[in-house]
């Protein structure tokens, strides 16, 4: 993404602190750890965005709607047409919003048109008798014609049934205006509209369409500003223009050649897919698969592995009877779990914690001491334990961040509370190679242990403790008006650390990175002293969500998550096609940046046409594997058709990105692959929740009555070569 032309000072103060004292990979130097700094430095910039004053606003939407109305402040309650005279006014008053489930959202000014002009250019686009009723009632050929007429009077808008959303064209840089290509769904509706009766009878190939009509149906997306022509094979509409070279990454778009067709049965984890040329030697292989839980609901959230071949998990329960028979305690709601297993899958030590009002533990990671360190969150008054109440002060009215130290052999070291007066939590940990340890999560505080954070804003907040978590060596906060937070965290073996932020923000420190889509990921790569040497946007039009991070051997990272593209493609994913609601994909960012800014250097998408997600990834050798959940039976997923609601995927690329293997582990119920893990990159441990009890989960126990969760581990070897 293009920065601004001018950087705030701040910014190039620490790039400029950064490059004098971060270290030279080449040379061999490395950077030495400051003195312990617990200042929260709040790397915040910019302002927010101007929003209407609420009286102001109030009136405004009491004379659209009726002063005599009982309208509670339930957006969702409004008519389209309410809503889209709601844009138009605050436009015409100089503030730019969208009306989301959220509510109301400002965001950058971007001209819109009046509602008079508007319902004007309704009327000459679509009729002069066509009524107005809102876009949920519009065709896919009225959205696109109506979008060609705001386009030719001035305005650039992506219009979809749920509204319309006006965007700034200077925010997008001239190398990411691009359409993507149009959907098989889009497609599909357009040629509904002009076959008619025909349509029933077609046989799904645009070639067989007689030539006048597919010109006009083909001239219905270029005169919305597509480019696109009819594919070789007929299938669809592909982009005919592509971007500029240097601006463009390696895109690893294709499905593999080989392996089974969609509707052929395959069962189990050992379902593959696999790709022709050199990647095709590459596999993941099941060596083992186990269930553990009772009755009342249990997930297995993120795993460690250990040398010796087994992994200590951890996960929230609810059961108290099975394998939870044992834990007894003053809990509320959700609990945790934290259990080790041997290479075997035999239970070395289990240990619980809980409280009167709900705790969960999100990440752990394993410290230089051999211990295990796990974070998450609190609402409880009283934290305990089976042997009884903790030394720890809880949370008087709110959530609080909570950081959990076990030794090797499962003793519980020590436990502590981090807080303020309002909501905070921590999801994301990683040990550092000296032995301390860097938390990530969000804070909506500015006292207590979070004063310095910004007031009136929601942080993303990362944090270096000392292994004993009393020192706090750096703190950074990110701030923005919507919510943000750092979901994962990595070291580098040299010290670096890179985190992932997912925000809906678009001011404050996002002004320059973020606000683009209704959710957006930025990558960071910070020296150890927690100085920032450069971020970088993954976005798009749509919803972008990465939790998954690994550390690259060249000292680069590589990212899994999800993304979806509205009308417009723009900007990391402006040349891939989005099959569905949402794709999986998995995206490779290099060690250097320029100018503060970080570089991709490929993106491999992997998704059908159904909702698909990565939310862990590791490095392993020849590659990464990435573990997801799909509902999707097409494309990358034919090879493993769906099985059930949702289910358990493993991706295997190589270290170009070239996606190599995948694998299912599901039945007919809900299945979720929610972390994995690896040693030394020979085998990887992926954990979850599952409510099938066939499938994969045939015959194991406990098995899952399909009404609840139980959880499961697997195991699976990692042939590279």
């Amino acid at each position: 993404m293009k920065i601004k032309k001018i950087l705030c000072i701040f910014a190039a103060l620490m790039m400029a602190v950064s490059l004098l004292f971060s270290c030279n990979r080449d040379s061999g130097l490395s950077e030495t750890l400051a003195a312990p700094d617990d200042k929260w430095q709040d790397v915040s910039v910019g302002e927010p965005v101007s929003e209407m004053p609420d009286a102001e606003r109030d009136a405004l939407i009491l004379s659209i709607i009726g002063e005599d109305s009982d309208w509670d402040g339930d957006y969702s309650k409004l008519t389209d047409i309410q809503k889209n005279l709601i844009i138009s006014k605050m436009a015409e008053r100089g503030y730019t919003v969208k009306i989301t489930s959220d509510g109301l959202v400002y965001i950058s000014s971007a001209p819109a048109p009046s509602e008079e002009e508007f319902l004007k250019l309704v009327k000459d686009a679509l009729g002069g008798d066509f009524e107005w009723t809102g876009f949920s009632s519009l065709t896919e050929l009225q959205l696109v014609t109506l979008s060609n007429a705001l386009k030719k009077a001035g305005y650039n808008a992506v219009l979809t049934n749920g509204g319309i959303s006006y965007y700034d064209p200077e925010t997008v840089p001239k190398s990411e205006k691009y359409y993507r290509n149009p959907t098989k769904a889009e497609v599909d509706a357009v040629v509904k509209e002009f076959l008619k009766d025909d349509y029933k009878s077609w046989d799904g190939n645009l070639k067989s369409i007689n030539e006048p009509t597919l010109n006009s149906i083909v001239e219905t997306f270029n005169s919305s500003g597509y480019n696109v022509g009819v594919s070789d094979d007929g299938s669809g509409l592909v982009r005919l223009e592509e971007p500029p070279k240097e601006t463009t990454p390696v895109y690893n778009t294709d499905a593999p050649t080989q392996g089974q067709e969609q509707g052929q049965e395959q069962s189990g984890a050992e379902t593959s897919t696999k790709p022709s040329g050199s990647e095709a030697k590459k596999s993941l292989a099941q060596a083992s698969l186990f269930t553990f839980g009772g009755t009342g609901g249990d997930r297995f959230l993120n795993a460690v592995a250990l040398a010796d071949g087994g992994c200590v998990v951890i996960g929230n329960f609810q059961s108290s009877n099975g394998d939870y028979s044992d834990a007894t305690g003053n809990w509320a709601l959700l609990r945790s779990s934290v259990i080790r297993f041997d290479a075997s899958g035999n239970v070395v030590w289990k240990r619980y914690i809980g409280g009167d009002r709900g705790l969960e533990l999100k990440a752990a990671a394993q410290l230089k001491d051999g211990g295990i360190v796990c974070v998450g969150y609190t609402t409880s008054k009283v934290i305990s334990t089976p042997d009884g109440n903790l030394d720890v002060t809880g949370t008087k009215n709110g959530v609080d961040g909570l950081i959990v130290k076990y030794s090797e052999n499962g003793s519980l070291d020590w436990a502590k509370t981090v807080k303020g007066s309002k909501g905070d939590s921590f999801v994301s940990v990683c040990a550092t190679p000296d032995g301390d340890f860097i938390v990530g999560g969000k804070t909506e505080s500015s006292d207590g242990d979070f004063e310095g954070v910004k007031a009136g804003f929601i942080a993303a907040v990362l944090t270096r403790y000392s292994s004993d978590g009393q020192t706090v060596q750096w703190r950074l906060a990110f701030s923005g008006s919507k919510f943000n937070r750092i979901d994962a965290v990595a070291t580098t073996p040299d010290g670096y650390v890179y985190a992932i932020c997912n925000t809906c923000s678009n001011d404050l420190f996002f002004s320059d990175w973020a606000g683009y889509g209704d959710n957006d990921t930025v990558v960071m790569k910070i020296s150890m002293n927690g100085k920032p040497i450069w971020y970088k946007s993954i976005y798009s039009s749509g919803y972008d969500e990465f939790l998954g991070l690994a550390v690259a051997p060249d000292g680069g990272c590589v990212i899994g998550g999800r993304f979806s593209e509205n009308r417009l493609a723009q900007g990391t994913f402006n040349d891939i096609h989005n099959y569905g609601a949402t794709d999986a994909a998995i995206v490779k960012l290099k060690p250097d940046g320029v100018g503060g800014e970080g570089v991709i250097e490929w993106i491999t998408p992997i998704g059908g046409l159904s909702a698909d997600m990565i939310l862990g990834l590791v490095a392993v050798n020849g590659g990464y594997v990435a573990i997801g959940q799909t509902a999707s039976s097409n494309h990358h997923f034919a090879a493993i058709p769906n099985k059930g609601a949702l289910d358990v995927f493993l991706a295997y690329v190589g270290e170009s990105g070239v996606l190599a293997d995948l694998k299912a582990i599901a039945g007919s119920g809900n299945d979720t692959g929610l972390g994995i893990a690896t040693y030394d990159g020979s085998s990887v441990i992926a954990v979850g929740a599952t409510r099938s009890n066939d499938g994969s989960f045939a015959g194991l126990q406990p098995a899952s009555s399909g009404s609840a969760n139980v959880s499961f581990v697997g195991v699976f070897k990692v042939n590279s070569k």
